[in-house]
């Protein structure tokens, strides 16, 4: 009886069903107008007010630049800042802010960075806009300070969702790896242009160390003048016997072919001459006949006509 006491089943109270089975509690909804408002407000490093300066990395937050500056110094591992390696990794922002409310506002649209409303900063010049302001106004220059921008490269969003701080991470890594392909080219075009000095130009201080390339330098032009003066010699002499021996091919080669077509051509030319001759004086001999002939039958009438009066007579 004393235990059935301690137990505590003496009728005076009825356990409902809230009281006998446990039910998760349903997950409180997060105000995301809220939470943008913190982020506009909070360092992403430290979780402290944001103060100027304040900067901003290509992923879009914001940071407190003593706090990124310590960040480097110090080397602490962070999952959230991993990417700030350099100060070249960030930009300092140039924001205006409210006189009434002290909220970051588009110097444009006049809109505040609340949480409903999409802000951006340029890299190229750290200028804070409405994301809206550039899209009505389109242009390759900054609307605040008039500096060019690409907008693939400098338009960053600020405080983005996760798929807009994924893209730009993407974008990040492409960008890197663009700046590092540069760095690489530049430094072997340099390495190049090195390589092209000539050794002249180059000044040793050791004087004995000077006597001794200038033996060498002449000592070697010395032999290089010799080794060409032979080659040259040699070059000569063998050119010459090659151009003798080619002259005299050409020259028998010339003389059988100038002479052969020279009896053909002679040939054919004394033969159409001797015919052009043969015609004109058989031409000559048929005129010659025929003027014999007419004037014998001239006479021949002339005889006729005297016999007749002959005969009259």
């Amino acid at each position: 009886f004393d235990k059935i006491k301690k137990m505590g089943c003496d009728g005076g109270s009825i356990p409902t069903r809230s009281d006998l089975v446990k039910v998760k509690e349903k997950e409180k909804k997060k105000d995301k107008v809220e939470e943008t408002r913190i982020k506009w407000s909070v360092c992403s490093l430290t979780k402290q007010p944001l103060d100027n300066p304040i900067v901003a990395c290509r992923l879009g937050f914001l940071y407190n630049k003593d706090s990124v500056i310590n960040k480097l110094l110090n080397k602490t591992k962070k999952s959230s800042s991993n990417h700030l390696k350099i100060l070249k990794d960030i930009k300092q922002l140039k924001i205006n802010f409210s006189r009434e409310t002290g909220r970051f506002i588009c110097p444009i649209t006049r809109l505040e960075a609340n949480g409903a409303h999409k802000f951006i900063f340029l890299w190229s010049c750290g200028c804070v806009m409405a994301q809206c302001a550039l899209k009505e106004i389109k242009s390759n220059e900054c609307l605040s300070c008039s500096q060019p921008y690409q907008e693939e490269e400098d338009v960053v969003i600020i405080n983005g969702t996760e798929a807009e701080i994924e893209k730009q991470n993407e974008a990040m890594i492409q960008l890197k790896s663009k700046s590092r392909e540069d760095k690489r080219s530049k430094s072997k075009a340099q390495k190049r242009n090195i390589s092209k000095i000539s050794t002249n130009n180059i000044t040793i201080s050791n004087p004995i160390i000077n006597k001794s390339i200038e033996s060498n330098i002449e000592s070697n032009v010395e032999s290089n003048t010799k080794s060409i003066e032979l080659n040259i010699e040699s070059n000569v002499e063998s050119n010459t016997k090659s151009i003798e021996s080619n002259i005299e091919s050409n020259v028998e080669s010339n003389v059988e072919s100038n002479v052969e077509s020279n009896v053909e051509s002679n040939v054919e030319s004394n033969v159409e001459l001797n015919i052009q001759s043969n015609i004109k004086s058989n031409i000559t001999l048929d005129s010659q006949l025929s003027i014999i002939t007419n004037s014998n039958c001239v006479n021949v009438n002339s005889n006729v006509i005297s016999n007749k009066r002959l005969k009259l007579t």
